[in-house]
Order: C-alpha cells, then sequence, then structure tokens
C-alpha cells in the first residue's frame, strides 16, 4: 500500500476502498498470526491455548482467502484495468489443513 499512495498509482476513492478491507482482512489475520508463532514457530505453546487465544474459525480462514482475492483483484483492476482469474482453488488445501489441524490436536 505504500507503494501505491507513494506512486499515486490508484485514485483516492478506490484507495480508501482498498484500505477498509485490508483493515477488516488484519482483524482476521491477527487470528492466523498467533496460531503462527505460537503453535507452528514455537511448539512449546500448548496447541489448545493458542486455539482459544485465537479464537478463529473455519469461516473466518474462508473469509480471509475471498477477502484477499477481492483486494489483489481491486488493485489489480485500478492500476492495469484487468483482474486474475483465481482459477486454482485452494478449498481442498484449506480443508485438509484443517483436517490435519483437528487430527494434531486430537493427538495431543
Amino acid at each position: 500500500m505504500k507503494l501505491i499512495k507513494q506512486h499515486n498509482l490508484l485514485p483516492s476513492p478506490e484507495l480508501s476502498e482498498i484500505e477498509e478491507d485490508c483493515a477488516k482482512a488484519k482483524i482476521i489475520w491477527k487470528k492466523i498470526n498467533i496460531l503462527r508463532n505460537e503453535v507452528f514457530a514455537h511448539t512449546l505453546i500448548q496447541f489448545d491455548e493458542s486455539f482459544d487465544k485465537a479464537r478463529i474459525t473455519p469461516d473466518e480462514i474462508r473469509d480471509l482467502i475471498q477477502m484477499i482475492k477481492s483486494i489483489i483483484n481491486k488493485i489489480t483492476h485500478g492500476i492495469k484495468k484487468n483482474i486474475h482469474a483465481f482459477n486454482v482453488c485452494a478449498g481442498k488445501d484449506t480443508l485438509q489443513m484443517l483436517e490435519d489441524l483437528k487430527t494434531f490436536a486430537d493427538s495431543r
């Protein structure tokens, strides 16, 4: 966003809308970051405690993925007047990750 602002790549109304979208996405990203920092980067932290602390749902993970796609498309459309197709779906991989996390949690 700094470079977009610095080089005036988007008009103010579009930039404001994208910044609002980023602020909404950041709320969910902070929850994922808790898991990243406490569960995956540092294995000494209790798995269940970290998930309780993060308070994230599978729907929020899905929502974050959709938000990021939308943000990327708004930026790309604003700068290059086209969009990304996003025809590679991560749904199956996301579900597998959630199942693996559950299996891991149940094994502790």
